[in-house]
């Protein structure tokens, strides 16, 4: 789980510093890299840095927590998911914390900008939800 998280706080860090300032669109604008400054959380919503710090920090202690209390720790796939959540919430704390924003560049269509860190949260939270039952401890299954 720290070797996944890791990974994806550190490539997301480095894809970050090399993409900003950018601007490149593909596909008739369908899909496009536009740097932009997130002070917003989840989907842009607007909500004060101080606030978003104090939340995204309940919310990792609180997964944290989750996991190592739910989570079968003998499975790598429950670890993996685990780190991929983790990762990609330190990596926008880090942001919120060092710069005051998320710092965003991933645009398809009219979806809200997004960054590596916000790709690694649902790739993991939609493993999470769909293999729940494979990832939890025998005992917390009914």
């Amino acid at each position: 789980m720290l070797a996944v998280s890791i990974c994806v706080f550190v490539l997301d860090f480095f894809v970050k510093k090399f993409t900003y300032g950018i601007n490149v669109a593909f596909i008739n604008n369908f899909f496009g890299f536009y740097y932009g400054e997130n002070v917003g959380i989840a989907f842009s919503l607007p909500v004060p840095v101080l606030a978003s710090v104090f939340l995204t920090s309940i919310l990792i202690v609180g997964f944290t927590y989750f996991v190592f209390r739910n989570f079968d720790l003998n499975k790598s796939f429950g670890l993996v998911v685990a780190g991929l959540i983790l990762g990609g919430a330190l990596g926008n704390l880090y942001d919120r914390i060092v710069y005051g924003y998320v710092r965003d560049f991933i645009s398809v269509w009219k979806w809200p900008s997004f960054n590596i860190a916000d790709s690694a949260i649902f790739c993991g939270a939609l493993a999470l939800l769909i293999f729940f039952d494979k990832i939890v401890l025998g005992k917390n299954k009914k």
